[in-house]
């Protein structure tokens, strides 16, 4: 992440290579969101996010404290389609959630995201 906001910070903004992307979407999801899990306070919301350049899906349990990453095939609150590189901007801050596709509750998305910041 901190090579590809060195990179915007001189020059145009380029997509993350879609399977590195990919890795930094999982290892946001299996190593950050547990260390930050006292910061997801509220009711509990799953999201589903799935890549469409790799067809990766990913699908996580917050709140009340906790993180828990689910089956992919759990019936989520939002479901997020976009590319890796997208989800994993998304993920770390650097994407707006209206440059991704939203389907179910975008405001569930919304506060996840507010609680899932540094």
């Amino acid at each position: 992440m901190h090579c590809w906001d060195a990179v915007t910070a001189v020059g145009p903004e380029e997509p993350i290579e879609s399977e590195l992307a990919a890795d930094g979407v999982t290892e946001f999801i299996d190593d950050v969101l547990p260390a930050m899990s006292k910061d997801l306070a509220g009711p509990f919301q799953t999201i589903s996010l799935r890549a469409c350049d790799t067809d990766t899906r990913w699908t996580v349990r917050v709140g009340d404290g906790h993180c828990h990453a689910m089956p992919i095939e759990t019936v989520a609150d939002a479901t997020v389609s976009a590319t890796a590189s997208d989800l994993v901007l998304l993920l770390w801050g650097r994407r707006r959630p209206d440059r991704v596709d939203v389907d179910g509750a975008a405001e569930a998305l919304r506060r996840f995201l507010a609680r899932a910041t540094f």
